[in-house]
């Protein structure tokens, strides 16, 4: 009994040491599928920025042409027109800007509770381990064997 009591800690110490270890590595790819979320993310938003300010200049040639055609380039309605086209643009990068920025808030709190969950478990494992190796290390109840 003397040395199943050592082997047993040590048996449950290393598969609480292992399976810690595969914690941290399941954190760690959590954490590296976070960072390329977060670039698909932003490349999508400077897409989108992109295409936004492109379909604006075309939008703005085109009202400018027809305001040349019809003989009132330089018309103030024109110009509040063209103005408008390029602020209704700005906003829609500055709403992209901000559901990106959202979206990384969100990914690192996320992140955030997953490094406490982990961490919060192998305390969990370890206390386990301990908790099992001092129940099973209790000295058995003694009967006694004489009269009253």
């Amino acid at each position: 009994m003397a040395v199943a009591a050592p082997l047993a800690l040590g048996i449950m110490t290393a598969g609480t040491v292992v399976g810690v270890g595969m914690q941290e590595k399941a954190r760690r790819e959590q954490k590296r599928a976070s960072r390329i979320e977060r670039k698909r993310a932003r490349l999508s938003t400077r897409r989108q920025a992109i295409e936004s300010v492109r379909a604006a200049q075309i939008q703005r040639a085109q009202v400018a042409a027809a305001g040349e055609v019809s003989g009132v380039g330089q018309a103030s309605g024109l110009l509040g027109g063209l103005g408008s086209i390029q602020s209704q643009a700005g906003s829609n990068i500055g709403f992209l800007n901000t559901q990106l920025q959202m979206r990384q808030q969100a990914e690192n709190r996320l992140q955030s509770a997953a490094n406490y969950q982990f961490a919060g478990s192998a305390i969990s494992s370890l206390a386990s381990t301990f908790g099992q190796y001092s129940l099973a290390n209790q000295p058995s109840p003694q009967t006694t064997g004489g009269k009253g």
